[in-house]
C-alpha cells in the first residue's frame, strides 16, 4: 500500500519534469530566435558605424584642409616644388 503512494509521487513528479522540459525546450527556442534577430541587429548597426566612420573621415580630411581654394592652393605649391625639384 505504502508502494502505491511512493509510485504515484514518482508519477507525479515525472509529469512535472516532462512538463518543465516543454516549457524550457519553448523558452530555448524562443531566446534562439531573439539571438538571431540580436545577431541581424548587430551586423546591421556594425555596417552603420563603418559608413559613420567614413564620413566622420572625410569631414576631418576636409576640416584638415580646410576648404577646396585651400587644397588647390597646396597642391599648386606642391606641384611648384616638384618642378623645382626636377630641374
Amino acid at each position: 500500500m505504502a508502494g502505491k503512494g511512493v509510485l504515484e509521487s514518482l508519477e507525479r513528479s515525472v509529469r512535472e519534469l516532462i512538463a518543465d522540459n516543454g516549457r524550457l525546450r519553448d523558452d530555448v527556442e524562443k531566446l534562439r530566435e531573439g539571438r538571431e534577430k540580436l545577431k541581424e541587429e548587430n551586423k546591421r548597426l556594425a555596417r552603420k558605424v563603418g559608413e559613420l566612420d567614413k564620413k566622420l573621415a572625410v569631414k576631418e580630411l576636409a576640416h584638415t584642409f580646410g576648404d577646396v581654394s585651400r587644397v588647390d592652393a597646396v597642391i599648386r605649391q606642391v606641384d611648384g616644388c616638384i618642378k623645382l625639384l626636377n630641374k
